[in-house]
């Protein structure tokens, strides 16, 4: 799916196939260099992928050689820093300061997880190393899209969702954060259950309990469970608001005992005459 333009700089893609990921990718960079960002492309080995990936969805394959799109070695970059997160935080602010005095509108860089593996010792600073990037997407002309492999990445999942919760582009769902509601649009169901708890923990953590279901097309037992555990975990005089389902998932919602739970609050979609 993909998830609405605009709401965070720093996205999460989770891709199960590798054209979906390189098709994800490709539109990311198109999109960047239209805004006129640096984009940084950084692999696990320096390698010719992105003069693959470019002609084949019909993106400009000039941009390669005209220093708007620079492909990384991942490994080289981890090295040169240590595998260390405050290393490469420091050097990313100035990767941003550069791209910024070269004249460019911001900084782009994204990474898969093999990637991100190269650039850090091991799994605990690679998880600072998204957090760091959380901040700096945060506090500069910074954006950046992680690419997991929800098999691959399964380990680092749980943290990665976490991190950014703010903005999830998996196979058939999303979640975003906008105007302080929580937008989950597409489908749930056992497959992504797991991964909506984390996203939910992490914006109820940041104090985003409305969550709008105006653009959920289906939600599975698994999905129901999912809100309703959300809701346990609250602190008492707290409460789960759903805002905007559908008149079947409302009734999907209610034959599940969510209009009975104490901290969960249904607000159906308004019938239009």
């Amino acid at each position: 799916m993909a998830a609405p333009p605009g709401v965070s700089r720093h996205t999460l893609l989770l891709h199960s196939t590798r054209q979906r990921g390189e098709i994800a990718l490709a539109a990311w960079i198109q999109a960047a260099v239209d805004r006129g960002d640096k984009v940084l492309v950084k692999h696990a080995a320096s390698t010719a992928a992105l003069h693959r990936i470019l002609p084949a969805f019909e993106l400009d394959a000039g941009v390669l050689g005209s220093g708007r799109v620079e492909l990384v070695d991942a490994e080289a970059m981890g090295v040169r820093c240590g595998g260390r997160h405050e290393r490469l935080y420091e050097l990313h602010v100035e990767l941003a300061e550069q791209a910024h005095q070269e004249g460019f509108a911001g900084l782009a860089t994204t990474a898969d997880g093999s990637a991100l593996r190269a650039l850090t010792r091991d799994a605990i600073e690679l998880v600072e190393h998204e957090r760091d990037i959380q901040r700096l997407a945060a506090r500069r002309q910074v954006r950046a899209l992680c690419r997991y492999h929800p098999d691959t990445e399964a380990r680092l999942l749980p943290d990665a969702l976490q991190i950014h919760h703010h903005d999830v582009d998996d196979d058939i769902w999303t979640a975003a954060i906008s105007d302080d509601q929580l937008w989950i649009r597409g489908e749930l169901d056992a497959s992504n259950a797991d991964r909506l708890a984390q996203v939910l923990k992490a914006s109820v953590s940041d104090g985003v309990t409305a969550v709008n279901l105006s653009e959920l097309d289906f939600c599975a037992v698994a999905g129901v469970r999912t809100f309703m555990e959300a809701a346990d975990a609250l602190y008492p005089g707290r409460e789960l608001v759903l805002i905007g389902a559908s008149p079947f998932l409302t009734k999907t919602f209610t034959i599940t005992g969510c209009d009975n739970h104490p901290a969960l609050r249904l607000v159906p979609r308004e019938r239009t005459s």
